[in-house]
């Protein structure tokens, strides 16, 4: 199944650009970055479950 990736708001820069271990940041690209929306869809959709849960 294939995720448009345009109907999810901007990531934020950290979220794009993670810091390394030499202090210097990487641009995220391809599948990397398409991880990053999918892992933050996954938080967002925990956090909607928990407070639907709680008001059922």
């Amino acid at each position: 199944m294939n995720v448009n990736f345009g109907l999810m708001p901007e990531p934020t820069e950290d979220m794009l650009n993670p810091l390394q271990s030499n202090g210097k940041r990487r641009k995220l690209k391809g599948k990397d970055r398409k991880k990053a929306y999918t892992d933050r869809a996954r938080a967002d959709f925990d956090l909607w479950l928990e407070k639907y849960k709680k008001a059922a």
